[in-house]
């Protein structure tokens, strides 16, 4: 395979130590790899060198296993397409079961830009708990559903945000926030980042942590 070693079980994890690796795991999940009750670690910080990153998991095939970045960070994401949705080092993830979580990885120094659900971690949570990430002098731009973290964190049932920080710069024109443009459960979330709703119409939908609260559920 790809990875580093590993055979995907909470045991033995797929292992993640370089950029290829990376861009390897990102390519097999947007062909269609869910990675259903797999575990898939880093073990080492990764430079992106500022190249063109194409986010993992999208609207037609999002990732839904268990990704533990083991609090390394990853440096140099860039994504300048700003007509794309689902952006961020994830771009769409989903729950599958309990075990589904993306935690304990940093976005630092990245620039990230797109459309619809914008963020450093990941632009689309669906269901799936964010844990122990960081977004850390980034510069983050959208339109809508854009934050520190991820974009919008929502769906039937609502994951939780917890542990998450972000001292990012963060601007779209509705629903931004800190944490998550749109959002419904968060847990001890810093945000110390600016945060810029350019639509002036749409400034109550802003929030340090939360643009806005999704009270659906």
């Amino acid at each position: 395979s790809g990875f580093a070693g590993g055979d995907g079980t909470q045991d033995n994890p797929f292992q993640i130590e370089t950029a290829a690796q990376l861009a390897y795991f990102a390519k097999t999940v947007n062909e269609g790899e869910a990675y259903l009750y797999k575990y898939i670690v880093l073990t080492a910080d990764i430079d992106l060198a500022n190249k063109e990153w194409t986010p993992i998991g999208n609207h037609s095939n999002p990732f839904k296993g268990n990704f533990n970045g083991n609090n390394h960070t990853v440096t140099g994401m860039q994504i300048s397409n700003s007509s794309a949705d689902y952006v961020g080092l994830f771009g769409e993830c989903t729950k599958f079961n309990v075990n589904s979580a993306i935690k304990n990885i940093t976005v630092k120094d990245s620039v990230i830009c797109g459309e619809n659900f914008v963020g450093a971690i990941v632009g689309y949570a669906e269901g799936i708990n964010i844990e122990n990430c960081r977004s850390i002098g980034n510069t983050i731009n959208g339109k809508t559903d854009v934050g520190g973290i991820c974009g919008k964190s929502g769906g039937y049932s609502v994951g939780k945000v917890s542990q998450c920080y972000n001292s990012s710069k963060v601007t779209g024109r509705v629903r931004v926030g800190g944490i998550a443009g749109m959002g419904g459960i968060a847990e001890n979330c810093l945000n110390t980042g600016e945060i810029t709703i350019i639509d002036k119409a749409y400034q109550r939908a802003c929030g340090g942590i939360f643009g806005i609260f999704d009270d659906t559920t």
